[in-house]
């Protein structure tokens, strides 16, 4: 299992705020991409037109569990009707943004609502959406002209998020296949503070345990905090990277946990 990051997954209203932000600011970039009928590299079988239908849609589904009665149950997208123009797009696009950063904003840090792992507090939606927007923003950019890097904190953040919230459940389906392998992580940014900026990943079937330290893994990175989220996110190929050691864990965990 994960262990979660000291200071993070609390229902700081700063953090919260921090991350409706977020979810405003790399919302409005993806409207800048004009969708249209253009292949998403870093998506495979997606054009502009999937990646504005996918968000859009996911950021509905997140209102619903803001929405939700009862934290205890998962509540179903919502049926939704998925413009094709592509002005009427951009509008339904940054109308989802809006209605899920004042929700977010109305309910509050701590109220407890509805996710996969059961009742949490509505910050961890907050954080799921903050990250997967800034991923797909990156997604629509990269498709056009050269992306702009997630910034340092977020991306840090991005990291243990991942960790912590989707690849557990990755696992949980396919397991990581012996044997069992270890991952270091050193982001380089000026900003980032030294345990913040050093993670070792333990990989061993359906578990995943998370400390910030330094340590020898199998395979190591060193990069940029965005860069390091986008090669665990399966965006950049670790070869455009300084790693050392046993470069097929990366490709062991871009086949094993599919981001």
């Amino acid at each position: 299992m994960t262990t979660p990051r000291t200071g993070r997954c609390q229902t700081d209203p700063v953090e919260h705020a921090g991350y409706i932000e977020a979810i405003r600011r790399d919302g409005d970039r993806v409207a800048r991409v004009v969708p249209a009928d253009i292949d998403v590299p870093t998506c495979p079988g997606w054009t502009l037109f999937d990646l504005y239908h996918h968000l859009g849609s996911v950021h509905r589904w997140q209102v619903a569990q803001l929405d939700a009665d009862d934290p205890s149950r998962l509540q179903p997208a919502p049926a939704v009707d998925l413009p094709t123009d592509p002005d009427d797009l951009v509008d339904w696009f940054l109308d989802g943004v809006d209605v899920l950063a004042e929700r977010l904003t109305a309910v509050g840090a701590s109220a407890e609502v509805p996710t996969w792992f059961g009742p949490r507090p509505a910050m961890f939606w907050a954080r799921r959406a903050a990250h997967e927007t800034a991923i797909h923003r990156w997604d629509a950019q990269a498709a056009v002209a050269s992306p702009e890097p997630i910034d340092a904190e977020l991306a840090v953040d991005g990291v243990d998020e991942l960790l912590e919230n989707v690849v557990p459940r990755r696992l949980a389906k396919d397991p990581w296949p012996a044997p069992a392998a270890t991952i270091h992580l050193h982001a380089t940014d000026d900003v980032v503070g030294e345990d913040e900026g050093e993670g070792m990943i333990e990989l061993d079937g359906d578990q995943v345990d998370v400390r910030h330290e330094h340590g020898k893994g199998d395979v190591a990175i060193r990069a940029s905090a965005s860069d390091l989220v986008l090669v665990l996110a399966g965006r950049l190929p670790h070869s455009r990277l300084e790693s050392f050691g046993d470069a097929t864990v990366i490709d062991r965990w871009h086949a094993t946990v599919h981001l």
